[in-house]
């Protein structure tokens, strides 16, 4: 399997906890629910984003640049997001949760589109099918061999 194919497949696993969060948060869900939630998505989606940092970005760079561009946006997403949820984890009253995780969701739902569509495809592109998967062996290695889930 590709680093590519892996990501993908996470992402669809991340997108229905972003979907039961934005449910919670129609439904005006209370506080602590609200809290619970963000941390399984904080301790689901952290881990994946710096994999993606130190893995797939890194391969990328000699052929997208570092500075500026793609990975360049797709980092400061991935900072975006951590930010979002260290201040939702900072509790600074129910408001202002339930407003950054809004904002969180919604980043990081236009953010994996980003990655699916665009990074992704690139990536495959100008990566070597052999480097893709041998990045994927590295992903499962970093988790132990075992697969991502939200647990």
């Amino acid at each position: 399997m590709k680093i590519t194919d892996a990501l993908r497949a996470e992402h669809r696993i991340l997108r229905a906890r972003l979907d039961l969060l934005e449910q919670l948060l129609g439904a005006g869900a209370p506080l602590a629910g609200l809290l619970a939630g963000a941390a399984q998505l904080t301790g689901a989606l952290l881990p994946h984003a710096h994999l993606e940092d130190e893995l797939l970005f890194p391969a990328l760079e000699s052929h997208l640049g570092a500075g500026s561009g793609p990975l360049a946006v797709m980092r400061a997403e991935h900072e975006e997001i951590e930010r979002g949820l260290a201040a939702i984890a900072a509790r600074q009253g129910a408001a202002d949760v339930r407003e950054r995780l809004a904002h969180v969701l919604a980043v990081a739902r236009q953010h994996f589109a980003k990655e699916d569509e665009v990074l992704f495809p690139m990536a495959e592109e100008v990566l070597d099918g052999g480097v893709l998967e041998e990045l994927d062996a590295e992903l499962l290695r970093r988790r132990g061999g075992r697969p991502f889930d939200l647990a």
